[in-house]
């Protein structure tokens, strides 16, 4: 018997966002997505024996025996605002920093993070929040380029192991990781907050009190509205259909 089964579904760009929110659900370990033919691929894993809701409309094959490894072959170095990022499997670049994704999103490939990242690398150094932490990337960044002290939060207990591990593979074990509910929980601080995560988890956080006058947010599909009470967008950046803003008070 397959140790996993992967269940699927293509759907078009725009019901991305809907696809997310239903799929989470099912799937609180995580979802990957892939662009083909006729849309987006949206997939999530389960054990054999365990299904989700048929209503999703999801197809089922099992996982080839070896997929804990081959993953592996997807992932390579990664460029982000002129400092590399690369798996720790691979040697080269020597420099680069070190990510292992493990069960947690952000490998640095994704438009979302790479254009958080954009921004990000123009901010002055000084406190961050990165919430929606997911594998560390953006905090591991901001402690590469001066920031700090630097906090980072998750709901997802995979995400906040992850980020741990990859702040301690990287020497940046000081930075602060909590799993926590960005949406419940009170704030700290911080001169810039981070939020790449879904849009209408976006929404309710802007629309909360405790954020700093600077705050970068993705997860936003191109075409959708964002409702921005409150905020003005000082730079915004689409890439492959996906828009990062800067949002200042």
């Amino acid at each position: 018997m397959a140790e996993l089964v992967r269940w699927s579904i293509v759907v078009a760009p725009e019901r991305l966002e809907e696809a997310y929110a239903a799929l989470l659900d099912a799937f609180p370990d995580g979802i990957a997505e892939i662009a083909v033919d006729g849309g987006v691929e949206v997939s999530g894993y389960l054990p054999p024996g365990e299904e989700p809701p048929a209503v999703l409309g999801l197809r089922a094959e099992p996982v080839a025996d070896g997929w804990r490894d081959a993953w592996r072959a997807f992932h390579g170095p990664v460029e982000i605002a002129g400092t590399w990022v690369r798996p720790p499997w691979l040697d080269e670049p020597a420099d680069a920093l070190l990510l292992e994704p493990g069960y947690a999103f952000g490998t640095g490939s994704h438009p979302t993070t790479r254009s958080v990242g954009l921004l990000l690398r123009d901010e002055p150094p000084g406190s961050l929040l990165d919430l929606g932490c997911g594998s560390g990337l953006l905090s591991i960044l901001a402690a590469a380029w001066g920031h700090g002290p630097i906090r980072a939060w998750d709901l997802d207990p995979h995400a906040v192991e992850a980020t741990r591990a990859n702040l301690a593979r990287n020497g940046f074990a000081q930075v602060e990781v909590r799993h926590a509910d960005a949406l419940a929980e009170p704030l700290p601080a911080a001169d810039v907050v981070l939020a790449n995560i879904e849009r209408r988890v976006v929404e309710a956080l802007l629309a909360r009190d405790g954020l700093p006058d600077r705050v970068i947010v993705s997860g936003v599909r191109a075409e959708d509205d964002l409702a921005l009470d409150g905020w003005a967008v000082e730079r915004e950046i689409v890439d492959d259909g996906w828009r990062t803003l800067l949002l200042t008070r």
